[in-house]
């Protein structure tokens, strides 16, 4: 059977890429977000077979929703891609609100935990499975990535999905499960996966990002982290 890929945040952007390239490379896509109406766009560009559900990280029933309806259909998850980022808050910790701290929080760190625990719990089962969570470059490679102005919320949430990820590796690798942080700068997700890349824009492409972990799903080599400069 070809393998199940589960993708959070599918309905733009990165993740909408993913969904698209995945489903041209022969995987069985789930393709998840909050609104269905963005799903509904996914449609006329996936290939084989493939579901749209909708599905809110945030809410712990909705996630263990997701994984029971894959697993009535499909009986396995090979993959999650943890790339759900919710709102891009601007603004430092000393002028946020409450509501900002919340809408960040709850979707990189505690979504990314119910997600990942509902998928793990089937993972183990299997004892078979990879976990890729989309991160910040600067995580590894310190505060001179940090940018300007310091957006301490934005990155202090993709810095708590990071060590998620790293932690869930030491985890599940006797499981036989490998939890994989992919780390990147930032996406242009305004473009689609078929865009040329705008000379001299400083991002990684939503395609550039797809074929890395597309490279990596088709290679026998184990790996512990992905990085994706911008050019």
């Amino acid at each position: 059977m070809k393998k199940v890929v589960i993708v959070t945040g599918a309905g733009r952007g990165l993740g909408k890429a993913l969904a698209i390239g995945l489903s041209r490379k022969g995987f069985i896509v789930v393709a998840t977000a909050r609104s269905k109406n963005k799903l509904k766009e996914l449609e006329s560009r996936l290939k084989n077979d493939y579901m749209l559900e909708k599905c809110d990280i945030t809410i712990w029933e909705d996630c263990e929703k997701l994984v029971k309806k894959v697993i009535d259909k499909y009986g396995q998850i090979d993959v999650l891609i943890n790339n759900a980022g919710g709102a891009y808050v601007k603004t430092s910790l000393l002028d946020s609100t409450k509501d900002q701290i919340d809408s960040v929080f709850d979707t990189q760190v505690k979504g990314t935990v119910y997600i990942t625990k509902a998928v793990l719990t089937q993972m183990v089962k299997q004892k078979s499975g990879k976990i890729y969570t989309i991160t910040h470059i600067a995580y590894r490679l310190g505060e001179a990535f940090y940018g300007s102005p310091l957006k301490t919320l934005h990155l202090a949430s993709l810095f708590g999905k990071a060590a998620v990820a790293d932690l869930v590796a030491v985890e599940a690798k006797n499981y036989g499960i490998q939890s994989i942080p992919v780390f990147i700068r930032w996406v242009a997700s305004e473009l689609d996966i078929d865009d040329k890349m705008e000379p001299g824009k400083k991002a990684n492409h939503p395609n550039e990002v797809t074929q890395a972990i597309i490279a990596d799903l088709s290679s026998n080599k184990e790996v512990k982290e992905i990085f994706i400069k911008p050019p």
